[in-house]
């Protein structure tokens, strides 16, 4: 009887809590260092916004992140950050560059200029809520 209870509330629960996936807003802060020195940083801030009318946590984020049509990382954080209701919210990522993926910008750039054309850092990726017990993870792109 009460495995049978303690059941209920938890399907009542379930249903009255409908997570929204978060929304991406775009990229800023990108900035890159040690180029020249061959010790190569990027970083740069997804912003994204909370739909929801209650605050999440952010459990997971994955993100593989492209220049063009190169792929240059491959990221994960698994640290958890409070989002407030219906706010924006910005995820720090950064990381290293091989020598090899910074030529291969190079020259993609290179025959973009000379083909008229513009690269963008771009990703796709997914993204863990959580509120109580309840979670979801949605897939994003940017």
């Amino acid at each position: 009887m009460r495995f049978f209870f303690l059941f209920s509330l938890l399907a009542l629960l379930n249903s009255c809590i409908t997570l929204q996936a978060p929304q991406v807003k775009g990229v800023s802060n990108l900035q890159t260092s040690g180029l020249l020195t061959g010790n190569p940083h990027l970083n740069f801030d997804i912003q994204l916004y909370n739909p929801n009318a209650i605050s999440l946590a952010l459990t997971d984020f994955n993100v593989n992140v492209r220049y063009g049509n190169l792929s240059l990382a491959s990221l994960h954080l698994d640290t958890l950050q409070d989002v407030a209701a219906q706010s924006d919210f910005t995820v720090p990522l950064s990381f290293q560059p091989s020598k090899e993926q910074i030529n291969n910008i190079l020259q993609s750039g290179l025959g973009m200029i000379n083909q008229g054309n513009q690269a963008k850092v771009n990703g796709t990726g997914s993204i863990r809520i959580r509120k109580f017990i309840f979670g979801k993870t949605f897939n994003f792109s940017f």
